[in-house]
């Protein structure tokens, strides 16, 4: 996947946001990654060697395995979890289950404990979020 395909799939999310996370045009490199957008200060890149979606600070922390697995994530959790709701505790721990689900069947690395993805689902799951 190079600079001109990551820049083809990104343009179509452009509005798509999710927390802190969005995607930016043009999509440049660094290092081994194509930044391809921010999560608040910490950039997101692609990696050029395999291909995964990290967020990028300090250190460097997974979130999924390629980048239409990203987005795919992304959407299934916007159409099913709204964060401008208030959901009792078995309704949320309902609606994370779902997405879990659905996670584990599209990018099961993704879930893995100290990834990105992790991290927002336990602070959904504690009502921080």
């Amino acid at each position: 996947m190079d600079k001109l395909e990551i820049e083809k799939i990104i343009r179509n999310f452009l509005d798509l946001s999710f927390i802190g996370l969005s995607f930016k045009l043009p999509v440049y490199t660094e290092g081994d990654f194509y930044i391809i957008g921010v999560d608040y200060e910490d950039k997101i890149g692609v990696s050029s060697s395999n291909h995964s979606v990290y967020s990028l600070s300090e250190s460097i922390l997974f979130i999924n395995s390629s980048l239409n697995q990203l987005l795919d994530c992304l959407l299934f959790f916007t159409e099913n979890f709204d964060f401008q709701e208030e959901y009792s505790d078995t309704l949320r721990l309902k609606k994370l289950k779902t997405i879990k689900n659905h996670f584990f069947k599209i990018d099961t690395p993704c879930l893995e404990p100290n990834t990105w993805w992790s991290y927002i689902l336990e602070q959904v799951e504690e009502g921080i979020l």
